[in-house]
């Protein structure tokens, strides 16, 4: 009786690669697609305006002025970029002429270094009608 060749009784287990787009990381910038993974529920828009940020120092009750470009908006809040690094929680009032929230108040929810200024993300305090 004959025994079959080992070579012929194994069978092939590799899986192929999947043929579809390849999976990233939230917020990772690829060539074919600059743009990260975006997590927020609203779209952001795009935007240049410069404009102030007024920060408040609520410890000792003193403010900063801080000259502001303002990156992107959306529903929920703002980035910007700032030559003057802010504290997280710290709040601002924004005055940036024509924006959707010139006027309005914001906390300070993310602050990340950017070249030689501070990309900082704000959340916008809803004023709600008396």
């Amino acid at each position: 009786m004959a025994t079959p060749d080992r070579a012929e009784t194994t069978t092939d287990t590799s899986i192929a690669a999947p043929t579809g787009p390849a999976l990233r990381l939230a917020g990772q910038r690829t060539e074919s697609d600059p743009i990260p993974f975006e997590r927020r529920h609203t779209p952001r828009m795009t935007d240049g305006r410069c404009g102030l940020a007024v920060l408040a120092n609520e410890d000792d009750g003193s403010v900063a002025i801080a000259p502001v470009t303002l990156c992107d908006t959306s529903e929920e809040g703002i980035g910007l970029i700032s030559r003057i690094q802010p504290r997280l929680g710290q709040t601002a009032r924004l005055m940036i002429p024509g924006a959707p929230y010139d006027g309005a108040d914001a906390r300070i929810v993310r602050v990340t270094p950017e070249g030689d200024a501070w990309r900082v993300g704000m959340r916008i305090r809803r004023r709600l009608a008396a």
